[in-house]
């Protein structure tokens, strides 16, 4: 009697025993999936790189530019060596005679960048509603005075051909009431939604 009650023990023991071992694998299967996803990082979005919806997000950029002074970035703009009609350009940068028949490198443009885009031009420039220049196809600012000259700016979109015109327009004065008026006017050329300068001129 007394070996069949130990055996019936320790039958009750080892199923005991198994089912214990079964319980503790099937938690540690539940801990490690839990565990596996908990620590699965979702992949960051990565940003979409996008073209230019307008030609107008490349005016802004060249805006941004000019007043930053990002000399390489404007200068992308052109295309060098200008050869042609660049005789307005150089007297922008105070050069005559001989040498205002020489092509207009790169590196020209880097050097005289200041004198191009003079402070007249950048402060008028900052003022052209973006805006208005895209929906209505023109913007005009008022007059920005300064210690001996005032000025302002024009730009004027033209859907025919396509094409961007920026005009700065100053009147100089002295103490004794002589002074003249001077404009600038820069072109460019619209392709692809991306601006490209055509040309300056220079009258008054």
């Amino acid at each position: 009697m007394k070996k069949i009650n130990f055996f019936v023990i320790t039958m009750i023991v080892l199923l005991y025993a198994c089912n214990s071992k079964q319980n503790k694998e099937n938690a540690t299967t539940t801990t490690v999936k839990e565990n596996t996803v908990d620590n699965t990082a979702t992949p960051a979005a990565t940003p979409a790189t996008t073209a230019a919806a307008s030609w107008i997000d490349d005016f802004r950029t060249l805006r941004d530019a000019i007043y930053n002074k990002q000399k390489e970035v404007v200068a992308g703009y052109f295309n060098f060596p200008i050869t042609q009609n660049n005789e307005a350009l150089w007297s922008m940068c105070n050069i005559e005679g001989g040498a205002s028949s020489q092509p207009f490198t790169k590196a020209d443009f880097i050097k005289y960048f200041d004198k191009i885009f003079n402070p007249e031009f950048i402060a008028t420039l900052q003022k052209i509603k973006s805006e208005d220049l895209y929906k209505k196809g023109n913007s005009t600012t008022e007059n920005i005075k300064g210690k001996d000259v005032e000025s302002s700016m024009q730009a004027s979109f033209n859907k025919a051909n396509n094409s961007l015109q920026l005009q700065l327009n100053q009147e100089f004065y002295v103490e004794d009431g002589t002074g003249g008026e001077s404009s600038t006017i820069m072109d460019f050329s619209i392709q692809n939604n991306k601006i490209k300068f055509a040309g300056v001129n220079i009258a008054g």
